[in-house]
């Protein structure tokens, strides 16, 4: 008796293909996954980056800008309806951060904490120069809003006389020896904490020359 032999057709079978295509379509969503993964971690990394560069440029204007403040300098720290506000009210021709021509012309320039108006729950740095109008009223000649992603912030003054930290300040309390901005970032836990050294410039008495001898 002769026994046929079955020849099995060249190929796949159904199950075969639907099981080579899940194990494709696994691989690819892991893929997919982890690129997905790789580059949100990338974009995180960037912003955060982009983020701290702000802040050290920011401080680093600040701090030039304060060190630099002539010794006729006087201070003002309050908080209003407007926001918390550190006013510094110098002489025409020597006001800081003179980003424009027109600034120049400034008698007070303004460091103003107050919402920002496109984040909801975020503040941002107001950068103002004011200058007295012909009315004898002021004006503000100039402004630069920075967008600086702060959840909350604050200023306070080193009282030298007092050896304390103070959150008011008016112009007859004479010259602060620091100058201080705390801030938390959005997103971020802890405070951020920045001192700026005003240096103590002594102003000169005149001395009046002695009288002459008599003849």
């Amino acid at each position: 008796m002769k026994t046929g032999k079955v020849l099995r057709a060249a190929g796949f079978t159904l199950l075969e293909v639907v099981c080579a295509l899940a194990i494709l379509i696994g691989l690819f969503g892991g893929v997919y996954g982890i690129a997905s993964g790789a580059l949100q971690l990338s974009r995180a990394s960037g912003e955060t980056l982009l983020r701290e560069l702000q802040l050290n440029h920011l401080d680093a204007m600040l701090r030039s800008a304060l060190e630099e403040l002539p010794g006729s300098t006087q201070f003002e720290l309050e908080s209003g309806e407007a926001g918390e506000q550190l006013t510094l009210i110098t002489e025409k021709g020597s006001a800081p951060l003179r980003w424009q021509n027109e600034a120049a012309l400034a008698e007070r320039v303004v460091f103003r904490l107050e919402p920002d108006p496109d984040r909801e729950g975020r503040e941002r740095l107001a950068l103002e120069h004011w200058t007295t109008s012909g009315a004898g009223r002021l004006e503000r000649i100039g402004n630069l809003r920075l967008p600086c992603d702060w959840k909350s912030a604050r200023w306070r003054l080193f009282d030298p006389r007092a050896d304390r930290w103070v959150e008011s300040w008016a112009m007859q309390d004479g010259r602060p020896l620091f100058v201080e901005l705390t801030h938390e970032l959005a997103g971020q836990p802890g405070v951020r904490r920045s001192v700026f050294w005003l240096p103590p410039y002594a102003t000169p008495v005149p001395v009046s020359a002695p009288n002459p001898p008599a003849r």
